[in-house]
């Protein structure tokens, strides 16, 4: 699976590949080969399940592994603290996870058209494999982590003291009332 046909396939692949390995949240080399493992079992599994020409005409490239290295990029941004990397995070996902359904629904590479005839034999359903594996891997990879469901005491105090300053920009008036006897 990790042979290349052309220079343009492996110099394709291999700088998504190297992009998406460098971005991984994770400093833990044995982490990181870990996800690759499953971006890569789950991308030649599925291939070697669903497709019976993968036996006939072989397997090569690094692409399934990409995309589930793409989709554990995705999900690390949805369990970031801030909004907008949820929000983006799940965009990602959904275009990666997407992307391959329509190609495995089609039997075409979306992008096949571009490459002209440099990539060999195009496996659709490797990217899909690749999007398995790595969720996969990452759900099991975290299956322990806490999600934090309510704020942190550090960002309830951020939160207090940014409400406080923009009190006291406004000239706001606080009232209390005691009632007592």
């Amino acid at each position: 699976p990790f042979a290349h046909v052309s220079w343009y396939h492996l110099l394709l692949d291999g700088s998504a590949f190297l992009f998406l390995y460098a971005t991984l949240r994770s400093e833990s080399r044995s982490r990181r080969l870990g996800a690759v493992a499953a971006c890569a079992l789950g991308s030649v599994l599925t291939a070697w399940l669903a497709c019976p020409a993968v036996a006939q005409i072989g397997l090569c490239g690094l692409s399934g592994v990409a995309h589930g290295l793409m989709a554990i990029v995705a999900l690390e941004m949805v369990a970031s603290e801030h909004r907008t990397d949820q929000w983006l995070g799940w965009t990602r996902f959904a275009v990666v996870a997407g992307k391959p359904l329509v190609e495995t629904l089609s039997g075409h590479a979306i992008l096949g058209a571009l490459h002209l005839g440099l990539l060999g034999t195009p496996i659709a359903i490797c990217h899909a494999g690749g999007v398995f594996g790595g969720s996969g891997g990452s759900c099991v990879a975290h299956a322990g982590a806490k999600v934090p469901v309510a704020l942190t005491a550090q960002r309830r105090d951020q939160l207090k003291a940014a409400i406080v300053r923009e009190l006291k920009a406004r000239n706001a008036v606080m009232v209390v009332h005691y009632y007592g006897g």
